[in-house]
């Protein structure tokens, strides 16, 4: 997205309005991004992708297949409490949480923000639909 690409604007605009960038266009991100030079030499380490068969089936079937697979098995109470509770300084980028790295600075405090896509969502807990999708 940093570059401007045309995938890379399209996964933007998802993302700015709230919505999960679908599947074909962030395996067509992916594969696209897999095939440059560092990654072919030096390898790559992937980061929340594959988050679905659907996903999974897409990398293999391009010949990217990875050494090692780490999967993170963590109640849904946590995720929610984890993303929920994140904060950003809007000047600086820093990120904060509510329990986990509290803004001790009374000045900024209130106005970090939370992430986009959860205060642009339209349900009451818009984590919770979005954790479904990765199952």
């Amino acid at each position: 997205m940093k570059d401007k690409t045309p995938l890379g604007v399209q996964a933007k605009d998802f993302m700015d309005n709230g919505q999960l960038v679908p599947d074909s266009l962030i395996i067509n991100v992916i594969n696209e991004r897999l095939k440059e030079k560092d990654c072919v030499e030096k390898g790559w380490l992937l980061d929340g992708f594959p988050r679905t068969r659907l996903q999974a089936e897409a990398l293999g079937k391009t010949g990217q297949v990875p050494d090692t697979v780490l999967l993170l098995d963590v109640n849904e109470d946590i995720l929610v409490e984890r993303v929920t509770g994140r904060r950003t300084d809007p000047d600086t980028g820093t990120i904060y949480h509510m329990k986990f790295k509290v803004c001790n600075v009374m000045s900024l405090c209130p106005i970090l923000v939370s992430c986009s896509y959860l205060s642009t969502s339209k349900h009451a807990n818009p984590a919770r639909p979005q954790l479904g999708t990765h199952r």
